[in-house]
């Protein structure tokens, strides 16, 4: 029977153990403390790493090695005599070693194992991560060869990182700029915190870091990589050769809170979203002074071509700066409320975003007509499932500048062209901002 099970649930364990150890640490780097046991704590969090691979070796051994009885090691580990351990290096899988006998009964895990402890030996890096292959052997040395002192010794460096703390509260730690070897940081380096100058109302102070003795890593990078080692290493075994998913062993995943699975859940079964512009209106001190009515695809449903121009302007306006921002939004909805949505109603959804101005915006439009307002009113059609291609129009970076500044920027006056048919051919920031008298 497949262990893969108790991987996944000894990998999330590691992770729960893996949060509090660093929630112990910042606050130990706060106060200048102690974090009490800690190197017992690493410790239990890479043995549970180790034994992991442990898991795996027994489930290689069973699946493929036992199986085939007419071979002598096979046989003597169905009898107890040989004991399964993973192969991290390549003299493990030689003639006369119990994982040899892949070689003939499975030779395609066979010959990614030994590509696997090739991969270890040079220390190569895991794809799409900054861990190597070769910390999985490292801390299978810590472990299983019983040398305590390279888990129980730890040692603390001053003046490791830099805390910063924000007029809000925020926070944040940042680590030194580590030097670089091959692809990856080198941590094991011995480097002093980065210097940094604060802004008025923000609190530097320089914090010390808890490490590993025998290797100069801080003690939390460590086992975060190692963690991240162990998954990804036993996932691509499993996705292959025992039929798992490659995100079984994911522990973010597993220990992710049910809440948050279903909002996943959900957001995955009504997408693809489109968001799109459907009403824009504009008040000047609460009176109405511009309404359009814009198709899904962004055709507005006005007449006049200055009418068409302003329609065109606040669909880029949404389009660039504020679509993503309401879709933002939804998804935060979604994940407080994932039982309130109803993913099975394809039906366009309607809501409304305010934006209040602190002054009085002109556009101007091909130097005649002037629009006036100091609040937006956007009305936002939503849908889901939906794959309806939406081309936003284009425009030079200086006239999306512009574009911005009408909603967020302190100018108060603004040029707009367009051609007859009321497309933006630019937008920019006039060069006097004197009052204008609306004309509508």
């Amino acid at each position: 029977m497949s262990r893969s099970a108790d991987i996944r649930d000894k990998l999330a364990y590691t992770l729960v153990k893996f949060r509090e150890l660093s929630a112990q640490v910042h606050a130990a780097q706060k106060c200048e403390g102690e974090v009490p046991y800690i190197a017992q704590k690493v410790g239990d969090i890479l043995s549970g790493c180790r034994e992991c691979f442990d898991y795996c070796a027994k489930d290689i051994a069973d699946r493929f090695i036992a199986t085939s009885s007419h071979q002598k090691l096979a046989i003597r580990y169905v009898a107890g005599k040989e004991k399964a351990y993973f192969p991290f290096f390549s003299d493990q899988l030689k003639n006369g070693k119990l994982f040899f006998e892949l070689s003939t009964s499975c030779p395609q895990l066979y010959t990614e194992l030994v590509d696997l402890t090739a991969k270890i030996e040079t220390n190569q890096i895991i794809p799409n991560t900054v861990s190597s292959y070769g910390i999985a052997a490292e801390f299978n040395d810590l472990v299983n060869t019983k040398k305590h002192d390279k888990i129980t010794s730890t040692q603390i460096k001053s003046n490791a990182a830099t805390h910063i703390v924000f007029p809000s509260g925020a926070e944040m730690t940042v680590s030194p700029m580590f030097p670089w070897t091959g692809n990856v940081p080198d941590f094991t380096a011995e480097v002093d915190a980065q210097t940094m100058v604060g802004s008025p109302g923000v609190e530097i102070t320089y914090v010390r870091e808890f490490k590993l003795v025998d290797n100069n890593w801080e003690v939390t990078r460590y086992c975060l990589h190692a963690i991240r080692a162990t998954s990804s290493i036993l996932a691509e075994i499993y996705s292959k050769h025992f039929g798992t998913a490659i995100d079984y062993f994911d522990p973010w995943e597993t220990t992710k809170p049910e809440k948050a699975k279903k909002a996943e859940a959900v957001i995955k079964a009504i997408s693809p979203i489109a968001s799109h512009l459907l009403v824009v209106a504009l008040l000047l001190y609460e009176k109405e002074a511009f309404k359009a009515e814009i198709s899904f695809e962004g055709a507005p449903m006005v007449t006049r071509v200055d009418d068409i121009s302003i329609a065109n302007l606040f669909v880029l306006t949404f389009e660039r700066f504020y679509q993503q921002r309401h879709l933002s939004e939804l998804m935060r909805f979604i994940h407080e409320e994932p039982a309130s949505v109803d993913y099975n109603d394809l039906s366009p959804r309607y809501s409304e975003l305010t934006i209040p101005l602190p002054a009085k915006k002109d556009v101007v439009i091909n130097g005649g007509q002037v629009v006036s307002f100091n609040k937006i009113l956007l009305g936002v059609g939503t849908k889901f499932r939906c794959e309806d291609s939406f081309a936003v129009p284009p425009i030079d970076d200086e006239s999306l500048a512009a574009v911005l500044a009408i909603v967020e920027g302190p100018a108060a006056k603004f040029d707009l062209r367009t051609d007859e048919l009321g497309r933006i051919l630019s937008c920019a920031v006039a060069q006097t901002q004197k009052s204008v008298t609306p004309t509508i």
